[in-house]
């Protein structure tokens, strides 16, 4: 156990200062180094305590709660215009230079927020050729596609633009299924919703040169 540590530590040593942080965070953390973290946490807790024994501070999300508001309100045809852009001006206000979202400020972009954030704004009439999604889309398909997000994701993609095996009232009908995974997202139009709209943009300029 010692002489494994004892080789992360070196390894870590030899990296340098230009090491890749990982994509996800640490995961090879040693064991001291989490104590400390959760002791440093603890204690900033304690001081944020208020005398009378409980907390008070803004209760914080990441952009999905308001890529959900505006995708819900567009599936029930309800919602009034002035919060829904107020939504939406929120949402994209923590849009990342690279064009992705994250779950948390400072965080690596997230590729199941950042689908959602895209298409949110889509619903809100925002065109693709908008330089703020046509980053988005250049980073969702530099890290993996659709096909790369989380199974929420993928249905929520699929209950507005259903499309044979990935029919959301078959998702539904199916939901009693232990073991059902979705496996067809790529072949429908929720699946290659991102990839057409790339495939279209690189067909202009194309044309253009």
């Amino acid at each position: 156990m010692s002489q494994q540590k004892g080789k992360t530590s070196t390894a870590s040593h030899m990296a340098g200062p230009h090491t890749v942080v990982p994509r996800f965070g640490r995961l090879d953390a040693d064991l001291a180094d989490v104590e400390s973290a959760v002791s440093r946490s603890a204690e900033y807790l304690l001081s944020q305590q208020h005398p009378d024994g409980y907390w008070c501070g803004e209760l914080e999300a990441d952009s999905m709660l308001e890529a959900d508001y505006i995708y819900l309100h567009t599936q029930l045809e309800s919602g009034d215009p002035g919060r829904l852009q107020r939504a939406f001006t929120e949402m994209m206000r923590f849009q990342n230079e690279d064009g992705s979202w994250s779950l948390y400020p400072g965080g690596p972009g997230n590729i199941s927020l950042s689908v959602k954030c895209y298409f949110s704004a889509k619903l809100m009439g925002v065109g693709p050729d908008d330089p703020r999604l046509a980053k988005c889309r250049e980073w969702v398909l530099a890290n993996g596609g659709v096909v790369a997000c989380n199974t929420f994701t993928k249905m929520y993609l699929c209950a507005r633009h259903s499309a044979g095996d990935c029919s959301f009232s078959q998702v539904v009908l199916l939901q009693h299924l232990r073991d059902f995974v979705v496996v067809a997202i790529d072949s429908c139009a929720a699946g290659d919703y991102l990839r057409e709209e790339a495939v279209q943009e690189d067909s202009a300029g194309a044309g253009h040169r």
